[in-house]
């Protein structure tokens, strides 16, 4: 049994709707003028109308040093180190790996809501000044 607290899931999230997610985080994008555009949100809601999305699901896992994101054509694997920026907001976690690119994480979807605080911690603790609470 391996007892690294690194291969333990402290936090696991579904989401039915990855193109409504894709959608709430080119919106947050735009109205926080940070990375993104209108055409970002125009891109999001023309891909939510792909067959290919129309039955698309996704699971999001915490560990204690990275986050798993797998849809049904990718699974990316995501170092806190590579997070440039997060934000928390009523809704969501959206977590900025690159300049142009972010991950949409809905709060709806975690499986076990008394996880919340952990994940919060988890980017308090390894986002470093970048985690940002817009509540």
């Amino acid at each position: 049994m391996n007892n690294n607290s690194n291969s333990i899931v402290l936090a696991k999230i579904f989401s039915d709707n990855p193109a409504a997610d894709n959608i709430a985080a080119a919106i947050f994008d735009g109205r926080n003028k940070l990375i993104g555009s209108k055409a970002a949100v125009t891109i999001a809601k023309e891909e939510a109308e792909y067959p290919f999305y129309k039955d698309a699901q996704c699971q999001i896992y915490f560990y204690g040093d990275r986050v798993l994101y797998s849809d049904k054509c990718t699974t990316s694997v995501i170092s806190y180190s590579h997070i440039i920026k997060a934000f928390e907001t009523k809704d969501y976690f959206f977590l900025y790996v690159t300049e142009r690119k972010m991950f949409a994480i809905p709060k709806k979807g975690f499986m076990f809501p008394d996880e919340m605080p952990t994940v919060v911690r988890l980017l308090e603790v390894n986002v470093k000044g970048n985690f940002k609470k817009e509540l």
